[in-house]
């Protein structure tokens, strides 16, 4: 069993990633993640598109829909 560093928001704010790789930070310890597949994409898209309709059609308080992409 490998002993983990275990790293501070901070330090994962300030830390070197290599550019085209994902990471999350799971109780101190760096996780690196896949890239969503297209179809987790289209199926993410859809739910978005069907969740605006449903509140414009039932006139709900303002409810704002987003995706946060990956690395922004």
């Amino acid at each position: 069993m490998r002993a983990r560093t275990l790293l501070s928001a901070e330090e994962f704010d300030n830390y070197p990633f290599e550019e085209d790789k994902r990471y999350e930070l799971d109780e101190g310890e760096l996780i690196e993640m896949t890239r969503p597949a297209y179809q987790h994409n289209q199926a993410l898209q859809n739910l978005l598109v069907e969740l605006v309709l449903y509140f414009r059609k039932n006139r709900k308080p303002i409810c704002f829909v987003t995706h946060h992409p990956a690395g922004a």
